[in-house]
């Protein structure tokens, strides 16, 4: 998951309870590790929070999903590099989500969407004024068609060279056994035992 997809699934999760639904985030991933949320109850009591995606492994070939890793990796360096050379002068960062119920197929297809997606992105660039702006999502039938969800572009005068990132929404699966659940709940709390105190 993304940072913006957990952020999104913790606060409806959160709404849904309520000793969660009148808290406040104290911090929110803001480490880049554990815990991901860090978080004040409606009683005044500091507690962590691990967000897990989970991922049923009798539903999900397990070598397709590296294939697909693999080249999703491959068509953010592809897009990362035609950018880098290109000519636009602005500085960003690029999250793109692709969409996995229509998964990539191969090397071939990932240069021609990530041509795609230099093509537009150049458009885009060229078609706003960037100080009023601190962040675009572009969601169209044309991204869509070639297997992106969507792409959010963040500007920062911080920000000195052109970065992305790409992440992936609509797995699709069978229901996940509570046998599978227990069994991630458990490792998670092992892992948090330990710092049971801290807080």
């Amino acid at each position: 998951m993304t940072p913006e997809e957990e952020k999104k699934y913790f606060k409806s999760f959160a709404q849904l309870s309520s000793e969660l639904s009148n808290g406040q985030i104290l911090e929110f991933n803001e480490k880049g590790a554990w815990p991901d949320v860090l978080f004040r109850t409606s009683k005044n009591s500091i507690i962590a929070i691990e967000l897990t995606e989970l991922l049923s492994s009798t539903n999900i070939n397990k070598i397709e999903v590296r294939k697909q890793q693999n080249l999703e990796d491959q068509l953010l360096n592809h897009t990362l590099t035609r950018l880098k050379k290109s000519k636009i002068p602005q500085k960003f960062f690029i999250d793109i989500l692709v969409n996995h119920r229509n998964p990539l197929k191969n090397t071939k297809e990932v240069r021609k969407i990530g041509e795609t997606i230099f093509d537009f992105l150049t458009v885009q660039m060229n078609n706003h004024v960037f100080g009023s702006y601190k962040k675009l999502d572009f969601e169209n039938a044309l991204l869509k068609k070639n297997k992106i969800d969507k792409i959010s572009v963040y500007f920062s005068n911080n920000i000195t060279t052109i970065t992305a990132n790409i992440g992936s929404s609509g797995v699709l699966m069978n229901s996940i056994t509570n046998e599978e659940v227990s069994t991630i709940i458990y490792k998670k709390d092992q892992l948090i035992k330990p710092f049971a105190q801290v807080f």
